[in-house]
């Protein structure tokens, strides 16, 4: 019958109507209006006039934070994606501590209309080129991240470069087609190369030992190792009215054996799905998006004491993970795992939940974490140990200090130590 209506709109030309009311089912008539805005809004003439707005608009913003210094994020996520990221944490953040910062989103998710205000310092940008034109003049920071896909920004890479401003380099990821979930175009390789030698006009931040260590590799300064962290106030009181998607787990009164964030090949499905077999005495919640369609092919769906919800939007995560008796981060061990710092780590800290991961590198570096091998006796055993560890004192006290060390601003401070703002 779809089909048959679909070849009706293209004989009878309403095939524009057809695709306009799919468009309105996939995202919504809000945000469907905005993107068509958005799309006029590129028409030349359209484009000469909201620039002059745009730059009227950049112009108060300056007048009302006057000797500010300035970041503009070359980013390769938008702000409002499925999960809530380091962009943005650290967007966040550098604002906080005063940085009038200007996050560039490709409107994908986002439906931004020139020069939106999120927070105090944070703006939504969408034309990153007239903000860069705006602020020739004066000296910037352009913040690059090394999963940026994006050819046409190989030339304001250069630009920055030739205009003398900052430009810092985040290298947060092994460079993976297994992470893309795409092949990775050569100008990615040419270009990450490039500004790891570029030693006098990139500086970089790596987020993980082992990616720290081949950065050293290409230079001897103007680096620094930067993990992930946890905005505390983000895990603390949190409103404890049950999420109506989790109620009927609560009142099953099993201990809660949880995990949140993306669902994907890395993800040792085998591993829960072992554990959950063997212990039926213990409920599984995984929270979080099937990034790659690993989740509907792994058989995970099927065990009785596994649940999976998700995605849940960053503001209503902590909301439904403090109903999570064990934290846990069940990864193969391999290249990618080898160089990840998990933001879920330091959350689940925050949370004051104790915490089971498999043996990643950046995971054991903290004695709050109870490391276990990716076999299911191993697994069972460090959450049994877990468990007991649940109204342990010093056990939740190490787990706050951790937490406390390794907050979103300690690390905007060592970005700006690095930038040589602080």
């Amino acid at each position: 019958m779809k089909k048959l209506l679909h070849k009706l709109a293209a004989v009878t030309g309403g095939i524009l109507f057809w695709q306009v009311a799919k468009r309105i089912r996939e995202k919504g008539i809000r945000r469907y209006a905005k993107l068509v805005i958005i799309w006029i809004n590129k028409i030349p003439v359209i484009k000469a006039i909201r620039k002059r707005a745009l730059f009227k608009q950049l112009a108060t913003i300056v007048a009302e934070n006057p000797d500010k210094p300035i970041f503009v994020s070359l980013s390769f996520i938008d702000w409002n994606v499925p999960l809530f990221q380091r962009p943005q944490h650290v967007a966040r953040q550098l604002a906080k501590l005063g940085i009038l910062y200007f996050y560039h989103t490709r409107n994908y998710y986002d439906a931004v209309n020139g020069c939106e205000k999120v927070a105090e310092n944070l703006y939504l940008i969408d034309d990153f080129d007239a903000v860069v034109e705006f602020f020739s003049n004066i000296k910037k920071t352009i913040h690059v991240y090394s999963t940026n896909m994006y050819k046409e920004d190989d030339f304001r890479i250069k630009t920055a470069i030739k205009r003398n401003d900052t430009l810092l380099y985040e290298y947060i990821d092994e460079i993976s087609e297994k992470i893309a979930g795409r092949k990775i175009p050569k100008f990615v390789y040419n270009r990450h190369l490039k500004l790891l030698k570029d030693e006098r006009s990139c500086l970089v931040i790596a987020t993980a030992t082992k990616l720290y260590q081949e950065v050293a590799t290409y230079r001897k300064t103007n680096m620094r190792l930067v993990t992930n962290g946890v905005t505390l106030e983000d895990f603390q009181h949190i409103k404890e009215t049950v999420p109506g998607t989790i109620k009927k787990l609560i009142k099953a009164n099993k201990p809660i054996i949880g995990y949140y964030g993306a669902l994907a090949h890395w993800f040792d499905y085998e591993l829960i799905k072992k554990t959950a077999k063997a212990n039926p005495q213990w409920n599984f919640l995984l929270i979080g998006w099937d990034y790659d369609g690993s989740l509907k092919n792994s058989g995970i769906l099927k065990l009785p004491n596994i649940a999976v919800v998700g995605p849940i939007p960053y503001s209503k995560l902590a909301w439904h993970a403090q109903y999570f008796t064990v934290c846990t981060i069940p990864f193969h061990i391999n290249l990618i795992t080898n160089s990840t710092s998990p933001v879920k780590i330091f959350e689940y800290m925050a949370l004051g939940k104790p915490i089971v991961t498999t043996a990643m590198p950046e995971c054991k570096k903290y004695d709050s974490v109870l490391i276990a091998e990716n076999t299911p006796e191993s697994f069972t055993m460090q959450i049994a140990k877990a468990l007991a560890l649940v109204k342990n004192k010093k056990y939740l006290e190490k787990l706050h200090k951790d937490a406390v060390a390794n907050t979103w601003e300690n690390k905007a401070k060592d970005i700006l130590a690095l930038v040589g703002l602080r």
